[in-house]
């Protein structure tokens, strides 16, 4: 088999876009997904282990240890992957999902690939209220708080990238030949960068959570098609 030529493959993008889709569809024979700490509870469906390291209080300890190799804030949250999680790659390429700054500290210092996965609005609040259909004691601050950040944060993140997708299912289309060109020792990406710009600037949390705090937990079929719809209209009102 050919060395690889990208030594990372770091994919990063708006919540909800499909980016820890990547962990289910690399051949774990060429690539390896670290698996991050968080100090943020675990979802109902989550496995400490494998979706996260639930580390909690001990968080801070490692990383005045300087026992991480990035770690970055989120929504009250910290996350972090560590040198030891990162040495269990074994020669493989490493496909680590991270935020914006994390792209950016990773791709100065590693021989990388920047993959940046788009999604619309509407399709953020979709999935978005999707999860608290799935998990009936989601904790409705911190939602409102994510459907916020991906709106007027995330929307806004821009600059240098390799590759470019309006969404995931374009991603998974290209997985193949994703695949065989980071293999390839002749494939050099050309850099480019992509300018994004939120028309939510002045939205607040507060309509948010008071519009889920005021609604029913969503059901599959209409009843979360119509409730997806009247939030977005309420967030386009900023």
């Amino acid at each position: 088999m050919k060395h690889a030529s990208k030594k990372w493959l770091l994919i990063t993008g708006v919540s909800t876009a499909g980016k820890s889709f990547i962990g289910d569809c690399l051949p774990e024979s060429m690539f390896f997904t670290p698996v991050s700490d968080t100090t943020r509870p675990p979802r109902s469906h989550e496995m400490n282990g494998i979706d996260y390291y639930f580390v909690n209080n001990d968080f801070k300890e490692k990383a005045l240890k300087g026992l991480y190799i990035e770690t970055t804030e989120f929504v009250g949250n910290s996350y972090g992957v560590t040198y030891e999680e990162i040495s269990k790659a074994n020669g493989r390429i490493i496909a680590h999902v991270c935020d914006w700054s994390g792209l950016s500290v990773l791709s100065n210092r590693y021989d990388s690939l920047r993959v940046f996965i788009d999604i619309a609005p509407r399709d953020i609040i979709s999935r978005m209220l999707a999860r608290w259909m799935d998990n009936e004691k989601e904790d409705l601050e911190y939602l409102a708080k994510r459907i916020h950040h991906a709106l007027t944060v995330e929307m806004e993140w821009s600059g240098m990238v390799d590759i470019y997708y309006s969404d995931s299912d374009e991603f998974k289309k290209d997985m193949p030949s994703l695949v065989r060109n980071l293999i390839n020792q002749e494939y050099k990406p050309k850099p480019f960068e992509i300018k994004r710009s939120s028309k939510y600037k002045l939205l607040h949390v507060e309509p948010i959570l008071q519009f889920l705090t005021n609604s029913s937990r969503p059901r599959r079929g209409e009843i979360h098609k119509t409730m997806s719809s009247e939030l977005l209209a309420i967030i386009n009102q900023y």
